[in-house]
């Protein structure tokens, strides 16, 4: 009998055990990043350009994708909490108070001596606790933790693709507002040219295929 009892406790056991999944492995390239992680975290700062950080900090703190993000982190950890609460006791606390006086003319009716008021007080305990024995509370927790850090891997993303979003917008458009000066620059050089051939051309100097050949030049600026 023993023997028998002692299966069955190591079978509700093995029951209560509650594993966490191995992830499926992943083939990646070893990183050979050698920045700090918390210079990568605040990446852009590299540039040391005030306008940038000012732009990535604004979509940052004004993104919707982020607030959902953010939300769902919040959510994430409230359900955790929650699944946690089943694997601890259940303490509940009560306590009363009452006070009672008996009737004085009962008494001196009844010959005896009058009896004053009573107090009485009480306190109680109530503990209760469900065993897990299938593992049913244990995989919510674990289930619900995990939802968590996938909430705050997925609030990471979120912020690293709205911070390269505005990166990659600021230096594109820096990178035409460059473009546009050279292309001024070359349009103001290309005019004095055509303004050069045209005296050239009344003069006699050269023929009007120059003289177009340097309009079509500035056509195409």
């Amino acid at each position: 009998m023993p023997k028998l009892l002692v299966l069955v406790l190591a079978s509700v056991l093995a029951g209560c055990a509650v594993t966490q999944p191995t992830p499926p492995q992943s083939d990646l390239p070893v990183p050979t990043a050698t920045i700090a992680p918390e210079a990568l975290e605040r990446w852009w700062l590299a540039f040391d350009d005030p306008v940038l950080t000012t732009l990535i900090d604004e979509a940052r703190a004004n993104n919707l994708d982020l607030r959902g993000a953010l939300a769902r982190i919040d959510a994430a950890r409230a359900l955790l909490l929650l699944s946690q609460a089943n694997l601890y006791p259940t303490v509940n606390l009560t306590g009363g108070a009452s006070r009672s006086r008996s009737s004085q003319s009962t008494s001196r009716t009844a010959g005896f001596p009058a009896i004053g008021a009573a107090n009485d007080y009480s306190l109680g305990i109530d503990m209760s606790y469900e065993l897990d024995v299938w593992g049913k509370y244990r995989s919510g927790a674990l289930a619900a933790s995990n939802d968590l850090v996938a909430s705050r891997y997925d609030s990471e993303a979120v912020r690293i693709t709205v911070a390269a979003d505005v990166a990659n917008a600021y230096f594109r458009l820096r990178a035409a507002d460059a473009l546009l000066v050279v292309l001024e620059d070359t349009q103001r050089t290309r005019t004095d040219s055509v303004k050069l051939q045209r005296d050239r051309f009344d003069g006699g100097i050269i023929g009007e295929y120059e003289l177009r050949q340097a309009e079509a030049e500035l056509s195409a600026v």
